[in-house]
């Protein structure tokens, strides 16, 4: 009986051992770069350009290479949450440091969870960006971003201006003011 026992445990032992020698030989590795294309293969060679197409391709095991460079990324779970469509939202960054950015939000999926803008922010930034988790932002310019009282949105191709009131009551007898000029006044060298 015990040298069956002893056996049992060598063939255990030896088909860990297989399987994990073929979980690794089918391990893939794929790369970005942000001179890449997502309909590459993702090669060394041929990189993917967004992290999220490599996400797509990876299965456990994989390895995702990201070169350098600037990518314009934003990613937050709760974002999916939502169920909006962000593309063309502008989205207002504060990321890394206290300088802040505003971005159309170039591309975004309903129930995704991160959205891409155009990366051309300070190049000061990355020397200065010191905390990573200092990354927020938030969302305007569409009427899916009203949530909280005393903000707006207008609908400038309906021509209609929807208000949320700080007390939660229709605007109609409310005299409503908006800034039409971004400066008051304009000193000038004569």
């Amino acid at each position: 009986m015990l040298r069956i026992v002893k056996r049992a445990e060598q063939w255990l032992g030896l088909s860990a051992i297989f399987v994990a020698i073929s979980f690794h030989s089918e391990a893939a590795e794929y790369f970005v770069a942000v001179d890449g294309a997502d309909s590459n293969s993702g090669s060394q060679e041929q990189p993917f350009r967004t992290i999220q197409k490599a996400a797509d391709m990876m299965k456990a095991g994989d390895t995702c290479y990201v070169r350098g460079g600037e990518y314009g990324m934003m990613v937050d779970p709760e974002l999916a949450k939502t169920g909006v469509d962000w593309s063309g939202a502008v989205a207002t960054l504060n990321v890394g440091t206290w300088q802040t950015w505003r971005r159309v939000v170039r591309t975004h999926k309903a129930g995704g969870d991160r959205f891409t803008y155009r990366r051309d922010l300070s190049r000061r930034l990355e020397s200065k960006r010191k905390w990573a988790s200092f990354d927020h932002y938030f969302l305007s310019g569409k009427l899916e971003a009203l949530d909280i009282p005393t903000e707006w949105y207008l609908d400038r191709g309906a021509g209609r201006l929807y208000l949320w009131d700080l007390n939660g009551k229709s605007p109609a007898g409310h005299n409503v003011e908006a800034k039409v000029r971004d400066y008051v006044f304009e000193a000038r060298e004569r």
